[in-house]
């Protein structure tokens, strides 16, 4: 996918939420992407301050996006395209912050507005979380799948952002980094850079069998693995 068609539908999804005053923040791969990491990407996950139905209401196919049908409460995929390419289509997955039992907000959340350039909408802004946020986020899909660009993305951002990342470790989830090992043995080396205490991670997990863990993710675990 044409990182330029990403940026359309990011550009887009921009204005709407900033004439809402709609807190939101781009997070994985995309996010990486323009933080000067060099990844490819078919999709764009977004944290959102809004709820599910908030966001039905805002994201519509007027903007050029039409919502697939989810049963869950804190989660809307679209799928987004331009008037003059529809065959291209780029798949938007929105958490929502907002749903029921939510325990989090995004009100302490860093982002920052980057300047990107679309195919058919030139050049935008887009907002995306912080690097810490987009690390703690790669660490909860490392713990919870066993794909290789998860650890690699890790490194990526602790080689670029090492010093921001490792003010920030004492809010990072000791089971994610634990079942984290459990799957990519070679991240210790990547936390230990970072002064993580492997021992206690490790103690953590010990319970836990990554094969056990199911996919789809439990509704808000993905909101919970980047806030908590």
């Amino acid at each position: 996918m044409s990182r330029e068609l990403l940026n359309d539908a990011a550009i887009v999804l921009h204005r709407i939420f900033s004439n809402e005053n709609i807190k939101y923040g781009i997070f994985g791969g995309h996010a990486i992407s323009a933080f000067g990491g060099v990844r490819v990407t078919k999709d764009i996950d977004v944290l959102a301050s809004v709820s599910k139905d908030e966001l039905l209401k805002l994201v519509t196919k007027e903007h050029g996006f039409d919502a697939l049908t989810q049963a869950r409460d804190d989660y809307v995929a679209f799928l987004y395209a331009e008037k003059a390419a529809l065959k291209f289509q780029v798949l938007v997955e929105v958490f929502c912050v907002k749903f029921k039992d939510s325990q989090y907000t995004m009100d302490d959340i860093s982002t920052t507005a980057i300047p990107i350039r679309g195919l058919y909408h030139g050049p935008g802004l887009a907002s995306f979380l912080d690097p810490p946020y987009l690390f703690k986020g790669k660490l909860h899909a490392a713990a919870t799948r066993s794909k290789l660009y998860d650890a690699a993305d890790l490194r990526a951002l602790v080689a670029r952002y090492k010093d921001d990342i490792a003010s920030h470790t004492n809010t990072m989830n000791i089971k994610d980094i634990g079942l984290a090992i459990k799957r990519h043995p070679e991240l210790v080396f990547l936390f230990r850079q970072l002064d993580i205490d492997i021992n206690k991670a490790e103690r953590a997990a010990r319970f836990f069998n990554p094969n056990e863990i199911k996919q789809p993710i439990a509704a808000g675990a993905i909101q919970s693995g980047l806030l908590s």
